[in-house]
């Protein structure tokens, strides 16, 4: 999918402000093709390779035949787009792995993560369905099934911020930063040779960091402390193990890897170097200089 031509279900949370992955401000700059989406990343990659053994394992389990559709399209604001991992004549089949349950309730139960529920209620709006099975693997064990129906209040909502969102987009009105992550997609190619007076706000919010700083300094060295000990306990053994005998830690030989001598072949081979130099853009470096003025 062309992220920049539409939105999409695992867009909503984000929109909404209740993912713990994407801010509003993320999905924006992904509309207007200033950042790219993130690329999955290995949990993401094992729980799309595992949706059609899951799917399957639905069928079984429930006898409902599954299909599985192409892009679903608002009839109204085609920009809206759902990708559905699957559908029955009365509800839509939305696939789950998860490292933890701590966020899910008892299985059966609506009790879903609040970044879910808004992206099976969108589902559930753009195909006409009232009900969610939402199966979930945690921990790659069998699936539990979660049910969700629909929330009329909840979707006008989500369909509400949705065209806000997208006609933000159009109009290139970024939304608000909510994070220094934000700030620095911002900001963080741009650098001019200003000052800005701080207020006095802004300024304790200084001396807070460099408290901060002084304390998580502080905590290094007495973690170390604690490492150095573990370290010497454990000599060349690779596991530490409790009173209770289960396993406290583990300090173990990775695999012996080969690595690109960079430095060696600038000497040897200077020009054939030189031919595969590129510009980095400078990137902005965030200095206290309270410190060194010993405030």
């Amino acid at each position: 999918m062309d992220r920049t031509k539409g939105i999409g279900g695992s867009d909503v949370a984000a929109i909404c402000g209740v993912s713990p992955w994407k801010t509003p401000l993320q999905i924006y700059l992904e509309k207007i093709g200033e950042a790219a989406g993130s690329p999955d990343n290995p949990a993401m990659a094992y729980g799309r390779m595992v949706e059609p053994v899951i799917l399957q394992w639905y069928e079984q389990y429930t006898g409902q035949t599954v299909a599985v559709p192409g892009p679903l399209q608002h009839p109204r604001y085609p920009y809206l787009i759902a990708h559905l991992d699957g559908l029955t004549p009365d509800r839509v089949i939305e696939i789950k792995t998860a490292r933890s349950s701590a966020d899910w309730g008892d299985p059966g139960t609506d009790q879903i993560p609040v970044y879910y529920q808004t992206q099976v209620q969108f589902y559930m709006m753009m195909a006409g369905r009232s009900i969610t099975d939402l199966p979930v693997s945690f921990h790659g064990t069998a699936p539990e099934i979660y049910t969700i129906r629909e929330d009329a209040e909840i979707q006008k909502m989500l369909l509400e911020m949705c065209i806000k969102f997208w006609e933000s987009v159009q109009k290139r009105h970024a939304p608000a930063a909510v994070n220094a992550a934000d700030i620095t997609a911002l900001y963080g190619g741009k650098s001019m040779a200003a000052q800005v007076l701080a207020s006095a706000e802004v300024e304790a919010a200084v001396q807070s960091y460099i408290g901060l700083q002084k304390q998580a300094k502080s905590l290094e060295v007495e973690q170390e402390a604690f490492k150095f000990q573990i370290l010497q306990a454990l000599g060349e053994a690779d596991t530490l193990i409790g009173l209770n005998g289960a396993p406290l830690c583990t300090w173990k030989k990775s695999k012996d890897s080969t690595k690109f001598n960079e430095k060696q072949f600038q000497a040897e081979q200077p020009e054939l170097f030189r031919q595969y130099l590129v510009d980095k853009p400078g990137s902005r470096r965030f200095l206290i200089k309270a410190i060194k003025q010993g405030v």
